[in-house]
């Protein structure tokens, strides 16, 4: 419904034949004013989600909102993925190891 408003408003504003026909209208004034509904709806999905952009530093370095987000960035997760390789190949020699001790012949 507010689209379609919107779209009035905006053909009322190019056309005065259709401005003079809406003016007939109970209550468009009222709606389509900038205290009525539409300009309460306008100006709520004028605005972007969730606050404030992010730039390319705040994206990165700035967790300022302090509500406990566990974010890693590049370096980070390079060090995890690397620890754990590291890990894997360890528990793998060990278990190379523990198959050899297994094989008939070996005391």
């Amino acid at each position: 419904v507010m689209s379609l408003c919107t779209a009035l408003k905006e053909c009322a504003a190019r056309d005065a034949t259709v401005a003079a026909a809406l003016e007939t209208v109970d209550c468009w004034s009222a709606t389509a004013s900038a205290d009525g509904a539409l300009g309460h709806w306008e100006a709520v999905h004028s605005k972007p989600l969730g606050g404030r952009l992010p730039t390319r530093s705040s994206d990165i370095d700035d967790d300022s909102d302090g509500d406990g987000d566990l974010g890693s960035n590049v370096r980070d997760v390079q060090r995890t993925l690397t620890a754990q390789s590291a890990f894997r190949s360890d528990a793998s020699r060990d278990d190379d190891e523990d198959d050899e001790d297994d094989e008939p012949g070996h005391s």
